[in-house]
């Protein structure tokens, strides 16, 4: 009446799990290296706007952007910066992740109306951006329940 969980669905949770243990290491071995460059850019550039005010406000001016967004933006990609490194928040990371993906985009864009052309670190700062934000998205836990994993103590009937 009870039938308990066969050994072939206890032999596929196992292999299962033993793909997880290889895929992911993987995963974030990409995942490392384009957050390392992510963040490089991006602390550059808050870098540059704090230490040569004057030379980003000619960039800010003949862009069209106002001239009072140069520190707050700098102090939003440290703390963006900071909020991907740290792991605390899940929701401020990803609100980083966004931030970072529009501030790149506006960049691309805003160099491509005023005439430059579609700008190298602008374009890398986003791709990036999104390859990070993916790999991110593989490798953190998963909150749903595998189709592999049976709840403790319980038959395969009652599931």
């Amino acid at each position: 009446m009870f039938a308990r969980i066969s050994e072939e669905e206890d032999y596929r949770k196992h292999a299962y799990l033993c793909a997880m243990a290889f895929i992911f290491p993987k995963q974030k071995f990409v995942y490392w290296p384009f957050t390392g460059l992510m963040c490089l850019i991006f602390l550059y550039s808050a870098w540059m706007y704090i230490t040569n005010y004057e030379m980003v406000t000619g960039f800010f001016s003949f862009l069209g952007f106002p001239l009072w967004m140069i520190y707050p933006l700098a102090i939003l990609k440290i703390l963006g910066v900071i909020a991907v490194l740290s792991n605390k928040s899940r929701f401020l990371k990803e609100w980083a992740y966004a931030g970072f993906a529009f501030d790149a985009l506006s960049a691309i864009a805003a160099h491509y109306m005023a005439g430059d052309g579609i700008t190298l670190l602008a374009s890398t700062a986003f791709i990036a951006t999104l390859a990070s934000r993916v790999c991110w998205n593989s490798t953190k836990p998963s909150t749903r329940i595998s189709t592999f994993e049976a709840p403790k103590n319980r038959t395969h009937e009652q599931i």
